[in-house]
């Protein structure tokens, strides 16, 4: 009886435990990439090398559809100055973590009228959580 509870407790322990390291660890994960869209948000609306650094690999994609139906990808400058502080206003709608690599969903709202999405690919380097592909697309009404 005695070596029984020994393996229900040792059970117990070894397979709760499990999900609560798991769990800490998606929390200091979250707040990492959290702080990495937050330094590419000031990237993107006030410039700066340091917070393209911060947030950006430095072979990172953008990827969109052009009015014609045509793919268009390239690289950005990390001496981009920014769109203005005021230029748009981002939401994170969805931020789904996968081991070593996250997607954050973003819409950007700038007017009554225009409105963006994001889709963040984010991977865990040696440097930390950066974004390694962006695709985006103005949000419309469904056809």
């Amino acid at each position: 009886m005695g070596l029984l509870r020994i393996f229900l407790l040792l059970s117990t322990t070894l397979f709760c435990g499990i999900p609560f390291s798991t769990h800490a660890e998606s929390l200091t994960d979250r707040q990492a990439i959290t702080d990495t869209m937050d330094n590419f948000y000031h990237w993107d609306h006030k410039g700066g090398a340091d917070f393209a650094k911060r947030s950006l690999a430095e072979s990172v994609r953008y990827n969109r559809i052009s009015k014609e139906g045509e793919h268009i990808s390239y690289s950005v400058d990390f001496a981009y100055k920014g769109k203005g502080v005021n230029a748009y206003i981002p939401y994170i709608v969805e931020l789904d973590i996968y081991g070593n690599m996250a997607v954050v969903k973003s819409v950007h709202h700038y007017d009554e009228k225009r409105s963006y999405l994001k889709a963040f690919v984010l991977h865990k380097l040696a440097q930390g959580w950066r974004i390694t592909n962006v695709s985006w697309g103005k949000i419309t009404p469904e056809k």
